[in-house]
Order: structure tokens, then sequence, then C-alpha cells
């Protein structure tokens, strides 16, 4: 069964989680601090878009009764549907709000279809299969954040929150990127095209 928005909302507020935000430190609650709150706003839209009438026949797969979020496909007519519902619902943010529960449940089927195609051994199928399950009863799955420092982070702290706006804060990361590869801005050695 699909949670509620509120649901969701209240989870977050007890669930002891550690969020700090650039410039400003600790947020005590994501759901209302103004850096997360209208993104935590979204998830509880997309979870009450799954609860809504005029939603179900986009949403919920009509044989299982599940949300196509959560279905493991077997026939193109499966595929078809979950395509459907990720598009309608990606399109909505412009494809924005990306790691909702569906795109956890996307991630595990392609971790259970690997360890499944590579042959490992059953208690790795077991446990892959297990995963997948638990973010279909649940929502819940564990992402993480990877890759380039934000320019924010570059160009040190309070970049955002000083006065001249966000301007400065790219004239000095600007800067810093020219100090760190030279005038012309491309890395050392690099010739230029």
């Amino acid at each position: 069964m699909m949670r509620t928005g509120a649901d969701y909302r209240e989870a977050l507020q007890k669930d002891g989680r550690k969020v700090w935000v650039f410039g400003e430190g600790r947020v005590d609650d994501v759901t209302t601090h103004p850096a997360t709150a209208a993104m935590v706003e979204e998830y509880v839209a997309w979870y009450d878009r799954h609860l809504d009438p005029e939603w179900q026949d986009l949403l919920i797969a009509p044989q299982q009764g599940t949300p196509w979020a959560y279905v493991l496909p077997k026939t193109s007519q499966d595929l078809i549907g979950m395509g459907r519902s990720f598009a309608k619902t990606l399109f909505l943010s412009a494809g924005n709000i990306t790691h909702t529960p569906a795109y956890g449940h996307l991630i595990s089927m392609g971790v259970l279809t690997a360890v499944q195609q590579m042959g490992r051994a059953d208690d790795q199928i077991a446990e892959a299969d297990a995963y997948r399950k638990l973010i279909a009863e649940t929502g819940r799955f564990l992402t993480f954040c990877g890759g380039a420092a934000t320019i924010g982070f570059l160009a040190g702290p309070g970049c955002f929150m000083a006065p001249t706006g966000p301007t400065a804060c790219w004239r000095r990361t600007a800067r810093r990127c020219r100090s760190s590869f030279g005038r012309s801005g491309r890395a050392p050695g690099r010739a230029a095209r």
C-alpha cells in the first residue's frame, strides 16, 4: 500500500537524519527549512498523487493494483504502463525531481537483473530481490550524491549568502579556476581548439 504524503513528511521528522546546508550549518527539520521544504513537498505530492482518484488510471497497474513505480515488469504492456506513469510524473517537474521511490525501484531491478545474469550465488540473488521488495513495500531506498563540489563550495564560505549575490560568487569561482588552470581557462598542457 502506498503511504500518504503526510506519512512521508512525518517519517522525515522522526528518522534522525543529519543534514547540513553550506553557509548555514545543520538543518533541524528538513520539512520546514527554506532550503529543503519545497523538495519535501514535491515528494509529498508524489505520494499523494498515487492516492488521488484522478491519477489512478495512470499510476496504478490495473491487474496488480500496485503503483507502476513498484511493478516488476513481465510483459511489454507492463513496460508501457510504467513508461507512461514515469513520463507523466517526471514531466510535472521537467525531469528535475528524479529520486522518487520509482527511481530506487528501477535501480534495484537493475541490480537484481545484474546478479541473475552474472550467475551469482543464490543468496546474492535472494538479497537483491529482498531489497527490491523492501523498496516496493516501504518506498524507502538508499541514495547518495557524488561528483564534483558545488560552485558554492568552490567559491568558499558564505558565497550564496553574500550581499552581492550569485554574480560575485561566480566571479570568485572563475578567479579560482583561472588561477588553477592559467589565464586561458584550459588545463595545463591542453592546446586550444
